[in-house]
């Protein structure tokens, strides 16, 4: 069982690049503050440490290497901790999914991370169409999951036609999105894999 305790120890491994602590849940903020210090990591996996908050990720905006960040089910994750990752410029990977606390201001940040690929905002459901204009201006996204984001609707997708290196969308669970609306609202240019499972 990995704790703050491990993390400590961590720190004096200067040239870490690949840290991945998926499912340790027993992980705190001041866990986070040791890896704040791994200047060379590009890939951390923190997805289902549910104990971390908003302060454990003001730790981790150090890492300015950082490729990969992955959130998901980190449930205690707001607006305010998601803000603080515009200060990783070269973040490509960024998994929110169950993260329900985040609104559309969350998405108004992401817009700054101009070398986004992949995007994992599933069940992120308090998300909505003013939210995705600002995914809209995310023009290197090659993937994005939209998955069980209840309160989208085909408005939010008008915008997506910029999204000109979209390779994957998922919208499987999007209840208020409709086949014939998304059809005559949005071409989704070179998207080999547009996944709309349970539209109606």
């Amino acid at each position: 069982m990995i704790t703050d305790a491990g993390l400590e120890s961590l720190a004096t491994l200067q040239q870490l690049q690949h840290l991945d602590l998926c499912g340790c849940d027993k992980i705190k903020d001041a866990g986070l503050a040791s890896i704040g210090a791994l200047h060379l990591l590009r890939f951390l996996d923190l997805r289902d440490c549910a104990m971390i908050t908003d302060v454990g990720l003001t730790s981790i905006t150090a890492l300015r290497k950082l490729q990969h960040l992955d959130l998901t089910l980190c449930n205690k994750i707001t607006d305010v901790g998601i803000a603080g990752v515009t200060k990783l410029p070269q973040l490509q990977y960024l998994g929110l999914e169950g993260c329900f606390k985040i609104t559309d201001a969350s998405l108004t940040s992401v817009a700054a991370l101009h070398q986004l690929r992949h995007l994992d905002l599933s069940s992120c459901n308090k998300i909505t169409d003013e939210g995705l204009v600002n995914v809209a201006t995310l023009h290197t996204l090659q993937i994005l999951y939209l998955r069980d984001c209840t309160m989208i609707t085909n408005t939010g997708l008008v915008g997506f036609d910029a999204l000109h290196h979209l390779l994957h969308l998922d919208l499987s669970g999007c209840v208020k999105i409709t086949d014939v609306s998304l059809v005559s609202s949005v071409t989704l240019h070179g998207c080999w894999s547009a996944k709309r499972k349970h539209l109606s």
